[in-house]
């Protein structure tokens, strides 16, 4: 099991000619020799190019987040995940914990990988669907796999529920056009036992698919509350067989991963990046890499 995990770089990103602190990363994605970045307390999303000290924002949703950090978690979007539907669309999905947290954006990106626009999308409908089946909904992360969408429901809640939620990708396509249908969306909830790190239960964070095989982050943080921050034990990434138990392929302690993406793949290796969230203000995201074995 590979635990060596290296920081690439503290996120910080520019707008309006101010450079900021990413401090909250949440979700994270990989296209065309950059990585995009979202956080769940802002209303922009980042680029970050390889090799660039700093990313560039674009907005997602209008207005600023107050600076006070007990008002800003009030407020926030809380979009906990950015997944790559292909054909240049990302989507900056919310969690869903709260009426006032189901709102995200449709990013469209030109054939270079660069940003073209962004579409705010209601995701309310989708989320009372989901909400009817799902206790305590957190949804956290997402991939793409085949003709599924993907969800991750974070376990973090009084149920500890953490689950697969599969949805045919057509119909959640039609959806983003505001035809939102249950029978449409053929909604399957498989349940994922985590296990836990530290005495401390685990629960999804982030996901990715690669070469028919789904890859998870989860997070070791004590509470039973979907809103409220914890006491980080640590994180760990693995594997998710089409049956059986999750596999744990790398660890890491006290601190909570939040985003996780794939960057590249050599001699049966998968080369793994992942945004950390310090749930602090004062300090910024970091993105981390590992290798780990396929």
């Amino acid at each position: 099991m590979n635990q060596s995990w290296e920081v690439l770089k503290l996120l910080r990103w520019r707008a309006g000619g101010a450079t900021r602190a990413l401090c909250a990363g949440s979700g994270l994605a990989r296209v065309r020799g950059g990585f995009w970045a979202v956080a769940d307390d802002l209303n922009h999303l980042v680029r970050i190019p390889d090799g660039a000290a700093s990313g560039r924002g674009y907005r997602l949703f209008s207005g600023e987040p107050p600076s006070d950090a007990a008002r800003r978690k009030r407020v926030k979007k809380d979009i906990e995940s950015l997944i790559d539907l292909g054909g240049g669309r990302l989507i900056a999905f919310p969690s869903g914990s709260k009426d006032r947290r189901c709102r995200g954006s449709l990013i469209t990106l030109d054939g270079r990988g660069g940003f073209v626009r962004a579409t705010e999308i209601d995701f309310r409908p989708l989320m009372r669907i989901l909400a009817d089946k799902i206790p305590d909904l957190n949804i956290e992360g997402g991939f793409v796999s085949g003709s599924r969408l993907i969800l991750l429901q974070r376990g973090n809640g009084r149920s500890g529920l953490n689950a697969r939620v599969k949805l045919r990708l057509k119909g959640f396509l039609r959806g983003l056009q505001g035809r939102w249908r249950r029978s449409a969306l053929r909604l399957k909830i498989k349940r994922a036992p985590l296990g836990s790190l530290g005495g401390v239960a685990l629960s999804f964070t982030d996901g990715f698919f690669h070469d028919g095989v789904a890859y998870f982050a989860a997070a070791a943080e004590a509470g039973k509350d979907t809103c409220l921050d914890g006491r980080i034990a640590g994180s760990v990434v693995g594997m998710l067989p089409r049956r059986g138990k999750p596999v744990v392929l790398a660890r890491l302690k006290g601190e909570k991963i939040e985003g996780l993406a794939l960057k590249s793949e050599k001699d049966g290796l998968l080369e793994v990046c992942a945004v950390t969230d310090a749930d602090d203000p004062r300090r910024p995201s970091r993105l981390l890499r590992a290798w780990i074995k396929k």
